[in-house]
């Protein structure tokens, strides 16, 4: 499978991987999965770690298609999103992405760095409402 995720209940956050390339089947089923999942809310943060990911297969209708997918997921509302790329072409394609996704609620950003982009994420986390009733 070239998308994985994990999910880190103690960060309150998805980390994603996607390498090579991936069908839209398998594209959706994941932003689905992550959707529903019972483990966490619809809305959590993502770290998405591009940088194994081919963009030679991408293309401004793929991107539009993806977004697309993304639209049938209303859960994900305001989702914060980094994406993580080690090269120019990757941010490119990305930032690309991210202008073709601004109809959508979901907060995004481009990384280069790892703790960059988990650091936005953790900044983002908001703990639970604890009442103190005296």
């Amino acid at each position: 499978m070239s998308i994985s995720f994990t999910y880190d209940p103690e960060k309150q956050i998805v980390y994603g991987v996607m390498v090579d390339t991936f069908t839209w089947d398998e594209y959706e089923a994941v932003v689905g999965e992550i959707a529903k999942s019972d483990n966490f809310r619809p809305d959590v943060g993502s770290l998405w770690d591009m940088r194994r990911f081919d963009f030679n297969s991408l293309d401004r209708e793929m991107e539009e298609h993806a977004v697309g997918i993304r639209e049938r997921f209303p859960a994900r509302g305001r989702a914060r999103l980094a994406l993580l790329v080690d090269d120019e072409y990757g941010f490119a394609m990305l930032r690309m992405y991210e202008m073709l996704s601004e109809r959508l609620p979901q907060v995004m950003k481009i990384f280069t760095s790892f703790d960059e982009a988990e650091v936005w994420l953790l900044e983002a986390v908001q703990p639970d409402e604890v009442t103190i009733e005296i």
